[in-house]
């Protein structure tokens, strides 16, 4: 079985302290991959749901997506859009879809969070504080058990995306994504204790990534 090697990783009592579970990165870190191979080990003894942002269900989800896949030009007026749509279908993704699985037991995994706002919309260290409070100030904000950030430089995660042959996002170019990279690393030095941040090198290959991933899940903390 090709993931065979994750069910000797993990014991099952992980699952009482971490049921809400985030993971973030720049593009082409990995996020969906080992988002995936979570849920699958999960999947085997308890329910388990794989959710991302931003979401297809709603009007600002499907606008979200849709100015993404543009060849739009980014500016401050179109990163205040974007971050006014994304707080109103994470909102409605908190309400309809992560709550109501955590009451009914499920693990939830997340791929991309508030975390993203401020890496991706915060345009210095100053924006991305204020957009960090914003979402740990608001008692409507669901805070993650813990996040899981895969550190990977954009020069390494562009070449990946190259071998996709999928259309490029407004983010995914060199200039962009070194200094959405350089935010990431301000907020986990920053917040990595209160958002309980675990880093993971997301440099290794799918299955070292995955055995780290769950090995750190499993440490008492």
């Amino acid at each position: 079985m090709r993931l065979a090697f994750l069910n000797k990783i993990l014991k099952p009592s992980f699952i009482v302290n971490y049921r809400f579970i985030v993971l973030e990165g720049i593009d082409g870190s990995g996020k969906s991959t080992l988002a995936e191979n979570i849920k699958k080990h999960f999947s085997k003894n308890h329910f388990c749901i794989k959710l991302s942002e931003p979401t297809e269900l709603n009007l600002w989800g499907r606008e979200l997506r849709k100015i993404l896949k543009s060849k739009a030009s980014l500016n401050e007026k179109l990163s205040l859009k974007l971050r006014r749509l994304f707080k109103k279908d994470r909102l409605w993704d908190i309400k309809n879809r992560i709550k109501p699985a955590l009451q009914e037991n499920k693990i939830v995994i997340l791929d991309r969070y508030y975390f993203s706002t401020a890496a991706y919309q915060g345009e210095n260290q100053k924006e991305a504080d204020e957009i960090m409070r914003e979402y740990t100030e608001d008692n409507r904000i669901l805070q993650p058990d813990c996040v899981l950030y895969l550190k990977i430089k954009p020069e390494y995660t562009l070449k990946r995306m190259a071998k996709r042959n999928e259309a490029e996002e407004i983010f995914e170019h060199k200039e962009a994504l070194q200094k959405i990279f350089e935010r990431y690393e301000y907020i986990v030095s920053n917040y990595a204790n209160e958002a309980k941040i675990i880093v993971l090198d997301a440099g290794l290959n799918e299955k070292e990534l995955a055995s780290a991933a769950l090995a750190a899940l499993n440490e008492k903390r």
